[in-house]
C-alpha cells in the first residue's frame, strides 16, 4: 500500500513539471544510444548561407600591380570593404581616340602616356562602403537625385593633374558646360556621404574626364610639352565632337553597378 502511495506522488511530480524539462530528461535516457546519428542529422540539416552573404569578400587579395599597367591599390584590400565611386559615363568615340593619338605624339618618347580605358567624369573621391550600408546608400542617393532633371555637358580645355599620393600624373579634358548642374550633383552626394561619415569631394574640385595618365609626378614636363603644341586647342574647338547628353550617373560598388536614372 505505502508503495502504492509513492508512486502516486512520483507520477504527480512528472506531471507538474515543466514540459522544457521534461524534453531535457527524455534526451538525456536516449543520447548515449543516439549521438552518432543525431549529431551527423544535425550537421547535414544546417540552414544554407543565404546568397546575399556569398557575394561578401572572404579571400585576402595581393595586390600584384604587373596585372593592371603598373598601377598600385589606393586602399588595402580588406574584407567586408566595398571600394565606391559615383561618375558620369562617357561612351568612347572616335574623337577622344584621335585626342588621346595626339597627345601621345606630343609626350613621346620622354613620357609613355597610357590610354584611360573607361573615362568617365567623378562625382565623388573613391570611398569604402562596408557591406551591409550599400543597399541604404543606394536609396539615400537615388532619393537626393529626383530634384535633378537631365542636362548637357561640353568639354572646353585639357589640364593637367596628379594623384594624392603623387604615384600617377592624368591629361584631363575640363568641363565647360554644365559645371552648375556637376556642382549641385556633387552637393547632394556630399550629404549622403557626410550621413557614413566619409570624405566629400575636394573643396576646389575642377571637374574633368581623364583621358591618359602616365606613371609618377610627371605634371611640369606635360605641361611644358603641351604649351609647345597649339593644335589641341583646334580640335577642341569642335564642341559638338566633345560633348555628353548627361541622362543618368553610375553608382559602383565593388564588382556592383547601379544606374541612377534623372529626370
Amino acid at each position: 500500500m505505502e508503495g502504492l502511495v509513492n508512486l502516486r506522488k512520483h507520477c504527480c511530480c512528472l506531471y507538474q513539471m515543466p514540459s522544457s524539462l521534461l524534453q531535457l530528461l527524455a534526451y538525456d535516457s536516449d543520447s548515449d544510444e543516439e549521438q552518432g546519428n543525431d549529431y551527423c542529422e544535425k550537421h547535414h540539416s544546417r540552414l544554407p548561407l543565404p546568397e546575399a552573404l556569398k557575394c561578401v569578400e572572404t579571400e585576402h587579395v595581393e595586390d600584384d600591380p604587373t596585372l593592371h599597367d603598373g598601377r598600385s591599390r589606393s586602399f588595402p584590400h580588406k574584407r567586408g570593404n566595398w571600394t565606391s565611386l559615383i561618375y558620369i559615363p562617357y561612351k568612347e568615340t572616335i574623337s577622344v581616340d584621335h585626342l588621346f593619338d595626339q597627345l601621345y605624339d606630343i609626350c613621346s618618347p620622354g613620357i609613355r602616356l597610357i590610354k584611360v580605358k573607361e573615362p568617365h567624369v567623378s562625382l565623388t573621391k573613391t570611398f569604402v562602403l562596408l557591406y551591409h550600408w550599400i543597399k541604404e546608400f543606394h536609396l539615400s542617393i537615388k532619393e537626393k537625385l529626383k530634384v535633378l532633371d537631365s542636362y548637357e555637358i561640353c568639354f572646353d580645355g585639357i589640364e593637367v593633374y596628379c594623384n594624392e599620393d603623387q604615384s600617377r600624373t592624368f591629361l584631363g579634358l575640363t568641363v565647360g558646360m554644365g559645371k552648375t548642374e556637376i556642382a549641385s550633383s556633387v552637393q547632394l552626394f556630399d550629404e549622403c556621404l557626410k550621413e557614413y561619415r566619409l570624405e566629400p569631394f575636394y573643396e576646389e574640385g575642377s571637374f574633368h574626364m581623364s583621358i591618359a595618365w602616365c606613371h609618377g609626378n610627371k605634371k611640369t614636363e606635360v605641361k611644358e610639352k603641351l604649351l609647345i603644341k597649339k593644335s589641341i586647342i583646334d580640335i577642341l574647338s569642335d564642341k559638338s565632337a566633345f560633348s555628353i547628353s548627361v541622362n543618368a550617373y553610375v553608382f559602383k560598388t565593388g564588382f556592383k553597378e547601379f544606374i541612377l536614372n534623372l529626370q
